[in-house]
């Protein structure tokens, strides 16, 4: 954190080395670092260092981000008050951060969305996190730094590890709790120097309330394809995806009367939703002996579909949608509904009013309910197109509208992100968020955006403003 006074102390963070797959987290957030010793004042910027950048799977192996370093500018400096919770969030693009030269090399220049807020972010679903209790919260006792145990436990502070800081976890009257062999227990397990695995969600307060609690360092993930629904036992066999630290192959996975079996994001559902053809990601203890897994957790994923709309039209019920979808190839055409509770977002981004989707617009979809021929959607997410290179002709301050070379008009949505990509002398890549009523003709752009649904114009989301454009 730089401070706003240029004589302030520089406060860091995190300090370390940790390696974060940004695909993995396309649809989910991260909980990186939590830091309770940072002094009260004003701050300006974000510093972030990068220390290498690789690719799997396509043309760029090996990345370059030229500084090495990146600094971030919040709209306007925020404050840190104490005894308060400040969080710090960053949304990083790599869609939009990729850049393939002309000779092949490829360049990271990084897009990073900044929001600061002054109590947690809300996070789209539970998360879990991994580390080790170092002290226990109870009505009537607290150990810190020794073995130690109540059946008064209300919480306890764990170690992220990685020195990503301790973190406050909250037991409600419903977290369960499976001990080191996959079996339900009490609260008494808890103790200091445990190592846990916790499942939650951020409050208000930055506190962690804890859904889901696994003692031990044997959780392990399956990820793969149901093979059939349970048995009467409560087993069904699954073939398990290599890169999971088991051999690819047939397994069965025990549901146990305490197993959490959800859909999508955080939807308990009935274990009768697992059958054959299904994606399932099953957190659980193996056992070896009798080979199998005995799970706490298994999620029923959405299935999933891509490709672009051909029609959008309401239906006879109120906020329902039809959407008329080309997967490609020779597939026949998929319509799907999508009700009040759907969620239509950018990728990467935020949400998409529906009256924006039209004939066109690539989307990925997922959905969990079929009800007969009916699909009823969960998510829409839309992929933005990227225009790239263009300049501003004519910027239309009162309508949001940007007239730009080539015949383009891009009209820029209330909520879109507007940012000056900016190396000073010293090297050290800024972005710098503007406003619209700052963008001038001349000014270069790559913007993306929505096709164009209604008198040819585009619904712009995001606006990169470059150095060398300026310069224009």
């Amino acid at each position: 954190l730089i401070p706003e006074d240029d004589r302030g102390r520089k406060v860091t963070i995190y300090e370390g080395e940790y390696t974060l797959d940004l695909l993995e987290l396309r649809d989910e957030d991260f909980l990186f670092t939590v830091c309770r010793d940072v002094p009260p004042g004003w701050y300006s910027k974000i510093r972030l260092y990068v220390s290498r950048i690789t690719g799997e799977g396509g043309p760029c192996d090996s990345m370059r981000l030229p500084s090495g370093k990146i600094d971030l500018n919040p709209r306007g400096a925020f404050e840190v008050k104490a005894g308060a919770t400040v969080a710090v969030r960053l949304d990083i693009d790599a869609d939009k951060s990729i850049h393939i030269a002309h000779n092949g090399k490829c360049n990271f220049r990084p897009v990073v969305f900044v929001d600061i807020t002054t109590s947690a972010p809300t996070w789209r679903c539970p998360r879990m996190l991994s580390g080790t209790i170092v002290e226990l919260i109870g009505d009537e006792h607290s150990h810190h730094g020794s073995p130690g145990e109540t059946t008064n436990v209300g919480g306890f502070f764990l170690d992220l590890r990685s020195h990503r800081g301790e973190l406050e976890v909250v037991l409600g009257e419903d977290t369960v709790i499976f001990d080191s062999n996959g079996e339900s227990a009490g609260r008494e397990l808890l103790r200091v120097g445990s190592p846990v695995k916790v499942r939650g969600r951020l409050d208000r307060k930055g506190r962690f309330v804890a859904s889901l609690i696994v003692t031990g360092e044997k959780v392990v993930l399956f990820k793969g394809e149901a093979l059939g629904p349970t048995d009467g036992y409560g087993v069904f066999a699954m073939q398990v995806e290599a890169g999971t630290g088991f051999t690819e192959g047939r397994y069965e996975v025990a549901i146990q009367e305490e197993t959490v079996v959800l859909a999508g994001c955080d939807t308990a559902v009935s274990p009768e939703m697992i059958d054959e053809g299904v994606r399932i990601r099953a957190f659980g203890i193996y056992d070896g002996k009798v080979d199998i897994l005995r799970s706490v957790l298994v999620f029923v994923e959405p299935f999933e579909l891509s490709g672009e709309i051909v029609s959008v039209r309401e239906s006879a019920m109120p906020d329902e949608y039809l959407i008329e979808i080309d997967p490609g190839g020779d597939e026949d055409d998929v319509e799907v509904v999508l009700t009040r509770g759907g969620i239509v977002r950018l990728e990467g981004d935020g949400l998409v009013p529906v009256e924006l989707l039209c004939p066109g617009t690539e989307v990925r979809v997922r959905f969990m309910l079929e009800s007969g021929d009916t699909t009823i959607v969960d998510t829409i997410v839309v992929q933005p197109r990227l225009l790239s290179g263009l300049i501003v002709e004519d910027p239309d301050i009162g309508n949001r509208l940007l007239v730009l070379d080539g015949g383009l008009n891009v009209r820029v949505q209330p909520t879109a992100t507007i940012i000056m990509k900016n190396t000073p002398a010293e090297g050290e890549e800024e972005h710098i968020p503007l406003d619209f009523e700052d963008l001038e003709a001349g000014h270069g752009v790559d913007i993306w955006a929505l096709p164009a649904c209604h008198g040819g114009t585009y619904e712009g989301f995001v606006v990169i403003v470059s150095e060398a454009a300026l310069a224009l």
